[in-house]
């Protein structure tokens, strides 16, 4: 079963939802606000995309990145640090996330391209 990771009022998880209702495919949803990603399942991710892309699970619009300048610190902060912080703050993560049954990430417009293609 997939497994979506967003937020209920972010337009493009609704966009996202609608698809795989349409579709009629099983998925579980994991709203970043309520059940935020531990930071084994953050890890697991940065795996699977490689720890050298893991700018591209952050939400660099989004307001809480904004207002914690991650921009000017990026590069001085670990990846733990880096980790750490998507743990405790879901607003800091790219959304939507999909995780398929075989372990695959997609996210942000990954994931209609993906379930588009299905």
């Amino acid at each position: 079963m997939l497994r979506l990771v967003g937020l209920t009022t972010c337009s493009t998880c609704k966009a996202v939802e609608k698809l795989l209702k349409e579709k009629n495919i099983d998925y579980t949803y994991q709203d970043v606000r309520q059940n935020r990603p531990s930071e084994s399942q953050i890890r697991q991710w940065l795996e699977t995309i490689g720890a050298n892309n893991m700018k591209k699970i952050f939400n660099t619009s989004g307001m809480s990145y904004r207002q914690l300048k991650l921009k000017h610190r990026w590069d001085l902060l670990t990846a733990d640090e880096k980790i750490d912080l998507l743990a405790n703050d879901g607003m800091l993560l790219k959304r939507p996330i999909l995780e398929t049954e075989s372990g695959e990430i997609y996210i942000g417009k990954d994931v209609t391209a993906f379930l588009e293609s299905m």
